[in-house]
């Protein structure tokens, strides 16, 4: 589903293909399943917030609907990280997820626990190279829609849906680290 090629449109129309997907994740929730193929491909085209801040402005007269639409669908929790994303959602091209699986390919990763610690809707998941394909990735993500995406999209794979300084995993439990995580002015405090 990552293979998709990357395709220009509008806000309006990106606003839509998002709104798409979080219907069908509120339906695949509340009846405590899996998506189908079908309802993949929707999912898939989930792109976030970034650069569509007047989805959120309740003054914008043209978004409008929008906003009235985005007010009903999420939670309160849901709905401000999602305004708060609008300048820092971002999501890695295809030719640098590849670049980084050719970089590990030639350190001779091939199969282990790997790491996704900001995993968004899974693209690197998505992407894993079939020299790669006996890997167990994990995948973290702090924006519970993308996390519940990621989750319906890739089945197999475990996605936790937290920040990454809660995880309780084992010392030296993964083979490898895979992604693009966002920067950003934000402390994290580690417990450990």
């Amino acid at each position: 589903l990552a293979h998709n090629p990357v395709e220009e449109v509008n806000k309006k129309e990106r606003f839509h293909r998002n709104y798409a997907a979080i219907s069908v994740l509120k339906e695949c929730q509340n009846e405590n399943r899996f998506a189908t193929p079908e309802e993949q491909i929707i999912l898939s085209k989930y792109v976030g917030w970034g650069g569509i801040p007047e989805a959120f402005d309740e003054r914008a007269g043209s978004w409008q609907s929008e906003y009235t639409m985005l007010k009903n669908i999420l939670t309160t929790e849901e709905y401000a990280a999602a305004r708060e994303s609008t300048l820092t959602a971002f999501y890695t091209p295809p030719e640098v997820i590849t670049a980084i699986y050719k970089a590990m390919e030639k350190m001779g990763f091939k199969e282990g626990n790997l790491l996704e610690p900001s995993c968004g809707i899974g693209n690197f998941i998505g992407m894993l190279p079939k020299s790669m394909e006996n890997a167990k990735v994990y995948g973290v993500e702090l924006d519970t829609v993308s996390a519940g995406i990621a989750q319906q999209l890739y089945q197999k794979s475990s996605i936790a849906a937290q920040g990454f300084e809660e995880v309780n995993v084992p010392d030296s439990f993964f083979d490898g680290v895979i992604g693009n995580v966002p920067f950003g002015d934000f402390k994290v405090s580690d417990k450990r």
